[in-house]
């Protein structure tokens, strides 16, 4: 049986079924760490408190307060009084994620109360940008003093890129370890026998808000599309920002070329991905975006600004295109580029370090390093 010393405690805002790129990561981490004989327990916010098992993760949800947008809240205090003093202290290690989750100071403030070592994993590149100086300028005032007081007072930090590294040093002074992020590659493997769309297609993935450059897609695909009879271009993603993007499509005589599918499925995806392009036309301050390592294991090719986390897909010789800057027409002429030539899709052996057995195996053996 796992002892003690083998016990992850994950304090988090949200967890699966709530969707999004650190709720993936913490069940997949979750999970991998089960694989490799320890054990995991999940302490989360939501609407239907009490106790489940996640395949072998066990799973506390506290009724949430103080809600803004499903991503800042903070627990009841009650169920916190109690998971502090029933649940946390059974664990070995601490693990929370991003600096300015109201969830995050909770974690850190109760591994110092309670003599625990807490893992910090910071997820993000840079200060928020949501297109609202007003927000932005609040966030950036919770980065300087709860945010960074987190990556301060936790044990270790650890981040997903290198660019995320380069930000926690900036805001906190501290040093953070890489781990990376990661796919289920066997997921978005082709089946064998699978037949592959020859449709050529560009793919956008992603929330549909301004700073995830839904605009810039469809200047592509508008751009592309005139050459290129026949080119089918598949939004996939929901968001506030959807009836303007329906607008846009209308607006800019793409009907018949541009999908909106909305939000789909893994399964639902992947097919669309395989062969496709990924554009990637994001100027979110993501830490790691999940969905470039998503459409290469899936058998697409990527077309992205320079993100965090692009880097060593490059070096790698992954079939990845970077543009510099915020340049829609480069960008359509890379995406031009990658659908008049297409590179070989990317083999699993080129992939494995982006697969979660790889990053867990990463992620517990800074566990098993112990507090630095």
């Amino acid at each position: 049986m796992p002892t003690r010393a083998h016990h992850v405690a994950f304090v988090v805002t949200n967890y699966p079924p709530r969707s999004g790129g650190v709720e993936v990561h913490v069940q997949s981490v979750a999970h991998g760490l089960i694989a490799l004989g320890m054990s995991a327990t999940v302490v989360c916010l939501g609407d239907d408190p009490g106790v489940r098992d996640d395949d072998g993760v066990t799973v506390h949800t506290l009724r949430r307060r103080l809600d803004v947008s499903g991503v800042l809240a903070a627990p009841h205090p009650g169920d916190w009084r109690r998971v502090t003093r029933e649940v946390l202290p059974e664990a070995s290690w601490l693990s929370v994620h991003t600096r300015f989750f109201p969830m995050t100071w909770f974690g850190v403030g109760a591994g110092r109360r309670l003599g625990l070592p807490v893992l910090l994993t910071e997820h993000g590149s840079g200060f928020v940008h949501t297109g609202s100086a007003a927000v932005d300028a609040a966030a950036r005032l919770v980065d300087h003093t709860a945010g960074r007081w987190a990556l301060r007072r936790a044990t270790t930090v650890v981040s997903v890129s290198d660019e995320v590294s380069g930000f926690v040093a900036r805001l906190s002074g501290r040093s953070a370890s890489v781990v990376g992020n990661g796919v289920h590659l066997d997921r978005w493997r082709a089946r064998p026998g699978e037949a592959i769309d020859p449709v050529p297609r560009l793919v956008f993935v992603g929330r549909l808000v301004e700073e995830k450059g839904w605009r810039e897609f469809l200047d592509v695909a508008a751009e592309l599309a005139r050459t290129r009879p026949g080119l089918r271009a598949v939004v996939a993603g929901d968001g506030p920002q959807r009836g303007a993007v329906e607008a846009a499509v209308a607006d800019r005589g793409l009907r018949g070329v541009v999908d909106i599918l909305g939000r789909v499925s893994q399964p639902e995806l992947a097919p669309l991905l395989r062969g496709a392009v990924l554009v990637n036309p994001t100027r979110a301050s993501e830490g790691f975006q999940l969905t470039l390592p998503e459409a290469l294991a899936a058998g697409g090719r990527v077309v992205t600004y320079a993100v965090a986390g692009v880097g060593p897909m490059v070096q790698t010789g992954l079939p990845v295109r970077v543009v510099a800057g915020a340049d829609p027409v480069a960008l359509a002429a890379a995406a031009a580029a990658e659908l008049d030539h297409p590179r070989p899709a990317a083999s699993t052996e080129a992939l494995a370090p982006w697969d979660w057995s790889q990053v867990t195996a990463r992620y517990a053996q800074v566990l098993k390093d112990g507090p630095r």
